[in-house]
């Protein structure tokens, strides 16, 4: 009995220590979107949308390190609607936390992802524009938000926003198929060689 009590303090302990206590993290989400043209605003079918969680170790230099932890992958229906679903971000390992997602959200043809409206919040000052970005992060996890994407006018703006749609090699590509199969379509379009991880190879 005393050898119980004696565990139960020490879990607790780290528990408290790593701030990251089995229940101490609550599931989070779901996250619910739509994704629309930015210029139509008709929906967009086919869209590719990556949830990315990582694990993070405490650190003298705050948190940093780990790396993936988990992952969903998800794409438009014809009404441009996708759902990431819950997750529990709680960690049973001492002095580590659970972040995330950050999104990868990808369609050929088109640039990167905003909240409706935040092209106008960048010309706010920062109070404001970080007042509504909060607002549109709390209302993803609530009824929903409308994600714009711009369609890109020329080649040399479809190469860039490519670049750039790379998710980090950490990310194993078994967890996205479908996005990299999106990047390497794009490639293929602009007279790229794809390689598997949708980073931009030679030219044919």
């Amino acid at each position: 009995m005393r050898r119980h009590k004696i565990l139960l303090i020490i879990t607790v302990v780290l528990g408290l220590l790593s701030g990251t206590w089995l229940v101490g993290a609550e599931a989070a989400g779901p996250w619910k979107g739509q994704i629309v043209d930015a210029e139509t605003e008709k929906p967009l079918e086919g869209v590719v949308v990556l949830a990315v969680w990582y694990r993070r170790y405490a650190s003298l230099g705050g948190w940093a390190g780990g790396g993936y932890y988990g992952s969903e992958e998800v794409v438009t229906r014809a009404d441009g609607r996708f759902v990431i679903q819950s997750r529990s971000t709680w960690s049973l390992i001492p002095f580590s936390k659970i972040e995330g997602p950050e999104f990868y959200i990808f369609k050929p043809g088109y640039g990167p992802w905003r909240f409706r409206g935040g092209e106008e919040w960048l010309k706010l000052d920062i109070i404001e524009r970080e007042k509504h970005f909060r607002e549109a992060w709390k209302q993803f996890e609530g009824d929903g938000v409308v994600i714009e994407l711009p369609p890109l006018k020329t080649g040399k703006q479809r190469l860039e926003a490519l670049s750039h749609a790379s998710p980090p090699g950490e990310i194993p590509n078994r967890v996205m198929l479908r996005y990299l199969e999106a990047l390497d379509q794009e490639a293929v379009v602009l007279g790229l060689q794809p390689t598997g991880r949708g980073r931009i190879g030679r030219e044919k």
